[in-house]
């Protein structure tokens, strides 16, 4: 009976991973505390949690150990040891379809999201309830139960290799990859970290978890094949050496990550007294090694793609052919129009309406009798055969309808529930004065409390009882300000390898999450100190001056990042606050091309890739938009601060920047952005959000090599800018009878240019090397190329399934004309013999068959669809009249955003050079340039205005010293409107 019990509980947290455990595999010593469980066997669905469509072929835990002192648990750690866990997963298209496993596999995954979706509702359930008494007598039993098991159970796993292998997805290649974990050790200590004793009363439980060696690899192309086939029974052991070979240095070259080791402190506080946190969580870590490689990145991709393919033909499996598109396409064009039918067609029969809601029903009532009668083994069967069936929706809709249709019933008839809650309470009173006695009659010495408990969860009540837990509940009113949760993650160095591209080195950074549950806030803050690129060789890519340009107190820091929910500095809904000190950037045209050729798939198309780029620019900034306006619109406050130097890079005529040639400074300047206070106007406006944005120390320079950049950025007007440092204003208002108003004003723009510099900026652009990708893959890789029709509708595809479809065509058809070739060759080589011997030994040479393809001449036919007028478009524009941005604007045609756009002084200054001195002879400026778009309910409206044109000589002057004005335009208001 208590093997039985004991079996239950392990199979309800090891069952979804391992299969056939039962009372017989715990063996005699589970009395006395020693259970032992060897060569346990994987589930093949046991990685359904990643929903991906991989199954594992095989896998296994070689030693589960528990050891209980079930007479002093409140006192001994309950020891818990896992060794030996392999594991090997494919992807299902290794195989063919097999029903069995198909179904068993389609069963685990609908179980697995019905699971994930159950416990988002609780989720939101218990956030939506989280201030009643009784959730919060809920979320405190948990928290000591969590608290009291973590302070007595002792975790060791030791020797853990999970392998995938894929043969199917890229044709020609052998990809397998994997992560391995030599150790991880939790033990409970004293407040020093070190390990001592277990106190069952003690306020404060602190617990060190070490990991040892934790690192992932990935082969693009592995040679030595699959290891079950290779090894046979002792595939374990293949494992086991393939895992030593990465925690040996040197470390092969197909390693991803490094291996690392760290520890992670947790400490949890059963007392709120002293205002110490509940939870606190620190991990840190000395160093992490990060590499990745072109063939590495792109075999990853179109793995990726593979899955998601796969993924998607998954419900259409059993009629897929096993023969390719090109030898017999009839199979395929079957096996797409039973896909259409089985998914579009055949459920909107009426036979099949009329089963589906037979099947509804069944289960509807099946779930009314469990949540009326209770949980039973047949019921339960009965239910999991009705499901099966189903689709994830049908059963959705049939839990919860069930759920609401008890509960009416429930509450329709009240007099029947008095007299049911009388019983109820009577036997509840008798049963509860039942478990108080044999609760009080429980000692160390006896687990008849355990076996006693009914349910699951009043077993583990017990098991925290004789562990020494006294559920008190604790009555300290939390304030707002305290801080209940905190997490700390903090990596001293941290360096990510783009192999050939660059090295990226991060240094001291840290993240830091806090939760605040009375005041229903928490904090998101990260750090990090510096940060640089270089290239394999050293050269500079990226580097910080983070100490020049300090000013806060304290060590630098390069970024900083801050973001509260209900801050308590101001009363506002959000906090945020961000700071970047300045960055330069160095271009090198080595790494730009490489880096090209390292992202691009080798199917990939430049055009392509610049399309999509802009359109998901597009998507992104329509997002970005529409969370605009629920800000604004929603009148949510929020306190930003943002201040952010903006990178500086430096362009060299040659590719690099020397001391030879020219180099092109592109200065960001420094972005600043801050959110204003709500403000009474003078017409009883209420403005609900005002955002101030700055940007000022933008910057053009072309100045020769040899000058550093510190001496180019001490006078922003020198000779060497072509582009003084300019300032810019932006102010993005919103309210309740107003339009969105994005209002940008530019004080003054100058453009310098002379003969020399327009003659040096030709140079340097005609010198300058743009970013290409290999030539040599590039060649290669234009053979041959499917391109499928952008305009089909395909559902739940993106660019890179796309791609890697194409490239499957692609390679399918070559091997298809490989084989014609050889069949063609073969059949020519037996004509030649053949006509050899009739001729008597004359030899007669044979060409190739080839196909005549006869050119027919082309009418030129014009389209149906084609429009061929004689408008006269310029004589039609002239009799339009487009009126102003003012008188479009009506009720029935109103404003939904403004954007404007002021220059008070757009300046172009024309230099000369003479003895080795620059300097100014002329100067065209426009003043009071104003342009206007608004985006209407019905259309756009534009209007643009320009308040006057000067043309003046610098280098005469009046008598009063003035400059003189050869040509000076202006008018009353405006001088040019349009």
């Amino acid at each position: 009976m208590f093997n039985t019990w004991l079996a239950n509980i392990l199979n309800s947290y090891l069952g979804e991973v391992v299969e056939e455990l039962d009372s017989h595999n715990l063996g005699v010593g589970a009395l006395q505390g020693d259970i032992l469980l060897i060569d346990l066997k994987l589930r093949p669905d046991c990685l359904s949690l990643l929903e991906l469509p991989i199954e594992v072929i095989a896998g296994s835990i070689g030693k589960i150990s528990l050891k209980i002192p079930w007479s002093q648990l409140s006192s001994s750690p309950v020891l818990v040891t896992v060794q030996d866990v392999y594991l090997v997963a494919v992807p299902l298209s290794h195989r063919a379809y097999n029903e069995e496993k198909d179904s068993k596999l389609e069963t685990t995954r609908k179980r697995r999201f019905l699971q994930k979706v159950e416990g988002i509702s609780v989720i939101k359930r218990a956030a939506k309830s989280q201030h009643s008494k009784e959730e919060k007598l809920k979320r405190e039993l948990w928290e000591t139960m969590i608290a009291t098991f973590m302070n007595n159970v002792q975790l060791s796993i030791e020797n853990v290799h999970l392998r995938y292998e894929d043969s199917v997805s890229v044709p020609g290649r052998f990809i397998s990859g994997g992560l391995c974990l030599e150790s991880i050790m939790a033990e409970t200590t004293n407040s020093k970290w070190k390990s001592c004793e277990i106190n069952g009363k003690a306020k404060s439980i602190y617990k060190l978890v070490r990991f040892e060696n934790f690192s992932t690899y990935w082969n693009s192309n592995d040679s030595s094949g699959p290891i079950i086939s290779r090894s046979g029974c002792g595939w374990r052991v293949k494992m086991r050496e393939i895992m030593s070979k990465y925690f040996k240095t040197p470390y092969p070259e197909n390693v991803c990550l490094v291996p690392l080791s760290g520890k992670v402190k947790i400490m949890m506080n059963r007392s709120i007294a002293d205002g110490s946190p509940r939870l606190l969580f620190d991990y840190q870590l000395k160093e992490i090694k990060v590499n990745l490689g072109k063939d590495q990145y792109h075999t990853m991709m179109e793995i990726q793609a593979a899955l998601k393919f796969l993924e998607l033909s998954r419900m259409h499996r059993k009629y897929r052919p096993t023969s390719s598109v090109f030898s017999k396409p009839k199979h395929w064009w079957i096996y797409a129009f039973r896909c259409i039918k089985i998914q579009f067609i055949e459920p909107y029969y009426w036979r099949s309406i009329k089963k589906h809601r037979e099947k509804y029903r069944e289960l509807l009532g099946l779930w009314k009798k469990r949540h009326q009668v209770g949980k039973s083994s047949s019921l339960k069967a009965k239910i999991k055969e009705s499901e099966a069936s189903l689709d994830v929706t049908s059963i959705m809709l049939a839990r919860e309808s069930a759920k609401y249709e008890v509960r009416v019933n429930s509450t329709a008839s009240p007099k029947k529930k008095k007299k049911l809650l009388s019983k109820m309470s009577k036997v509840g009173g008798m049963i509860a004065e039942r478990k108080q006695t044999i609760a009080n009659n429980i000692t160390s010495n006896s687990v008849i409390g355990i076996l006693a408990a009914s349910s699951l969860e009043s077993q583990l009540l017990e098991i925290c009882k004789a562990m020494g837990c006294s559920f008190e509940n604790d009555d300290t009113t939390k304030p707002k300000t305290y801080i209940e949760h905190v997490f700390n993650f903090t990596v001293s160095r941290c360096v990510f390898r783009l192999k050939p591209v660059f090295v990226w080195t991060v240094t001291n950074f840290s993240v830091c999450v806090e939760t605040r549950p009375s005041g229903l806030a928490y904090t998101v803050a990260a750090r990090t100190e510096d940060m640089n690129i270089s290239t394999e060789f050293g050269d500079r890519v990226l580097s910080t001056t983070n100490l020049l340009h300090n000013t806060e107190p304290g060590w630098p820091n390069v970024f900083s990042f801050v973001f509260e929910k209900n801050p308590l500095v101001t009363p506002t809904d959000f906090r945020l606050e961000m700071r970047l000190l300045p960055i330069h950037l160095f271009y090198q045209d080595t790494v730009a091309s490489e880096l090209l050729d390292f992202l691009f798939l080798p199917n990939t198309d430049c055009l392509e890739v610049t399309w999509g780029v802009i359109y998901q620019s597009y998507l992104y900034a329509l997002q970005f938009s529409r969370f605009l306006q629920n800000c604004l619109n929603s009148r949510v406050t929020c306190d930003v601060k943002i201040d952010l130097h903006n990178p500086c890079i430096e362009i060299g005529q040659l590719g690099t920047v020397s001391d030879k040639g020219n180099k092109l400074v592109v200065d960001g300047g420094r972005l600043q952005i801050c959110c204003a206070k709500p403000d009474d106007s003078l017409n009883s406006e209420r403005i609900y959000n005002r955002v101030e944005c700055l940007v000022s120390g933008m910057s053009l320079i072309l100045s020769p090599g040899s000058i550093p950049f510190h001496n180019l950025t001490q006078d922003p007007h020198s000779e060497y800018h072509l582009i003084p440092s300019t300032k810019a204003v932006m102010s993005l208002t919103s309210s309740p009878l107003q339009p969105w108003i994005l209002e940008t004003t530019i004080k003054c723009i100058k453009l310098n240019i002379s003969d020399k510099k327009i003659s040096d900026l030709i140079d340097f652009l005609r010198d300058l090397p743009l970013p290409s990708r290999d030539q040599l893959n590039a060649k290669a890789n234009k053979k041959l190329r499917w391109k499928i029709d952008r305009r089909w509708t395909i559902p739940n595809i993106g660019k890179l399934e796309l791609l890697y479809l194409e490239s499957q065509l692609s390679n399918q058809q070559l091997q298809d004309q490989k084989l014609s070739d050889q069949h063609q060759l073969s059949q020519d080589t037996q004509r030649i013999s053949k006509d050899s011997k009739s001729s008597n030994g004359v030899y007669k040479p044979i060409g190739r068959y080839r196909p005549n393809h006869h050119q027919h001449g082309s009418s030129k036919v014009s389209s149906p669809d084609s429009l061929e007028t004689n408008l006269d478009i310029d004589r039609f524009c002239r009799n339009i009249d487009l009126p102003g941005l003012e008188d479009n604007v009506s009720p029935g045609n109103p404003m939904c955003a403004l954007l404007k756009l002021s220059i008070k002084d757009l300046s172009l200054v024309f230099d000369k050079v003479s003895e080795n001195k620059t300097k100014s002879y002329l100067n065209l400026s426009v003043q009071d340039y104003v342009l206007d778009v608004g985006f209407l309910q019905f259309g756009p409206a534009v209007q643009m205005s320009v308040g006057g044109l000067k043309l003046v000589d610098l280098e005469t002057t009046t008598v009063f010293g003035h400059h003189v004005e050869l040509v000076a335009l202006e008018g009353p208001s405006e001088f040019f409107l349009l």
